[in-house]
C-alpha cells in the first residue's frame, strides 16, 4: 500500500541551515565543483530513507549545481530492498525527477533516472555527469518472476492520499512501470486488483479494473492475453494492486485472485520456515495500537511463521465488537527470499460509531 502526496505547498521551499549541513557531508563535491571542470562523473550526494522535506533540501542544491553549468547532466540512481515493492519505489524516484524538472525548471533532457535494483539498504545516489562522459552503473538485468509479486499498490481516493511527498501519485504513472515491468518480463503475467471503497459499488470498481486493462493495451502494447483483473475485500478507500506472476500458474477461474496469490506467499514461508520479521495493522482511527496488538498476541515478531498462528490472530482479533470480521483475504504478505524473513500488513474496517441518543 501506498501514500502518496503533494509538492504544491513546498515549491520554495528553502532551508539555508540544512543547505550548509548537506554542503558539509558532500564537501567533496562543493570543492570540486568550483573548479571550472568536473573531470568525470561525481557522485554528488547519497541518501537513506528520510522525511520529504529533507530531500526536497537536497534535490534544491542538486538543482543550484546543475545550474551553474549546462554541460553537466543529473543522474538519479537508486536502490531498493528486496522487500519494498518496485512500484512505490519507481514512483518516488521518478517523482525526484519530477520535481527538479517541473519545479526547479532543470533541462528533462539532462535528467536521468537509472533503477540500480536491489541493494542492502533504500539508498538514492545523485550524480553529476558531464555530457559525453562515462557513467559508471549500469541497469538491472531483464525481470525474473518465479512466484506471486506484488508489483505496486495505492489508493485511488485522494482522502486517502498522503498531502507531502514527491511520490507521482496518478494511477497513469503505475500503469506505465507496470507496462515496464511487463516488458522486462516476456513471459510473465499481470494482474490489476481493485477492492472496492465501503461506499462504492462493484460495477464500478470492474470498469476501474477494465479501463486500466485497456489502457496497458492501447498506449503501451501489452498483449490482452497477459492482462487478467479482479476484484477484492473491501476497503475504507478504493485501491488498486498490480501483480505479476509467472506464466503457468494456473489461477482458479472462480478464486479471489490477489486471496490465492496471498495464500501462494503464505504457503511458501510457512514451507520454507520465514521468520516473521514485523506486522503492522492499518485502518484503525479511534482503536489504539496496543489494543490491536494484544489481540495478535498469537504473532510474535522473531518467531517462526506459521499460518495457524495467522489464522488465530485475525480471529481473536475479528472478535472486537468495533471492527469487522478480519480474514486473510485483509492481509498484505511481503517476503524477503534473500534472507528468509515475512512482513504483514493487515487491513482493517472499523464499525461507525453509534451515535448518542
Amino acid at each position: 500500500m501506498n501514500r502518496g502526496h503533494s509538492v504544491a505547498n513546498v515549491k520554495n521551499l528553502r532551508v539555508s541551515a540544512v543547505a550548509l549541513l548537506l554542503c558539509a557531508i558532500v564537501s567533496d563535491v562543493c570543492l570540486a565543483t568550483r573548479s571550472q571542470e568536473i573531470p568525470g562523473a561525481v557522485k554528488f550526494d547519497a541518501f537513506e530513507e528520510m522525511m520529504t522535506d529533507n530531500i526536497l533540501a537536497r534535490l534544491d542544491l542538486f538543482a543550484q549545481q546543475l545550474g551553474k553549468d549546462e554541460r553537466v547532466s543529473a543522474f538519479i540512481v537508486a536502490y531498493r530492498r528486496e522487500d519494498q515493492l518496485p512500484g512505490p519505489f519507481l514512483r518516488d524516484i521518478y517523482g525526484y525527477r519530477n520535481y527538479l524538472v517541473n519545479m526547479r525548471g532543470v533541462d528533462p533532457d539532462r535528467t536521468i533516472v537509472i533503477d540500480g535494483g536491489i541493494g542492502e539498504k533504500r539508498v538514492t545516489e545523485l550524480w553529476l555527469v558531464p555530457n559525453g562522459a562515462s557513467f559508471p552503473k549500469s541497469p538491472p538485468t531483464d525481470l525474473e518472476v518465479n512466484a506471486p509479486t506484488q508489483f505496486d499498490g495505492f489508493p485511488l481516493e485522494p482522502v486517502c492520499m498522503d498531502e507531502f511527498t514527491l511520490v507521482l501519485q496518478q494511477p497513469s504513472d503505475a500503469l506505465r512501470f507496470f507496462a515496464g515491468a511487463l516488458r522486462s518480463s516476456p513471459t510473465a503475467k499481470g494482474f490489476i486488483i481493485v477492492h472496492p471503497s465501503v461506499r462504492q459499488a462493484f460495477s464500478k470498481a470492474e470498469k476501474i479494473a477494465s479501463g486500466s486493462k485497456q489502457a496497458l493495451i492501447r498506449e503501451y502494447g501489452i498483449s490482452a492475453e497477459r492482462i487478467s483483473t479482479g476484484l477484492a475485500a473491501r476497503r475504507s478507500c478504493t485501491e488498486m494492486n498490480l501483480w505479476l506472476t509467472q506464466p503457468n500458474l494456473g489461477v482458479p477461474k472462480t478464486a479471489n485472485v490477489e486471496l490465492f496469490f496471498q495464500s501462494q506467499l503464505i504457503a511458501e514461508a510457512e514451507q520454507k520456515q520465514y521468520t516473521l520479521r514485523r506486522f503492522e495493522v492499518f485502518g484503525n482511527e479511534n482503536i489504539p495500537d496496543r489494543v490491536l496488538r494484544r489481540r495478535l498476541r498469537a504473532l510474535q515478531e522473531g518467531d517462526i511463521f506459521s499460518k495457524a498462528l495467522l489464522t488465530k490472530g485475525l480471529a481473536s482479533l475479528s472478535r472486537l465488537g468495533n471492527i469487522k470480521p478480519v480474514g486473510l483475504e485483509d492481509v498484505e504478505v511481503h517476503l524477503n527470499r534473500t534472507e528468509k524473513l515475512i512482513d504483514l500488513i493487515i487491513v482493517i474496517s472499523e464499525r461507525p460509531r453509534r451515535r448518542a441518543s
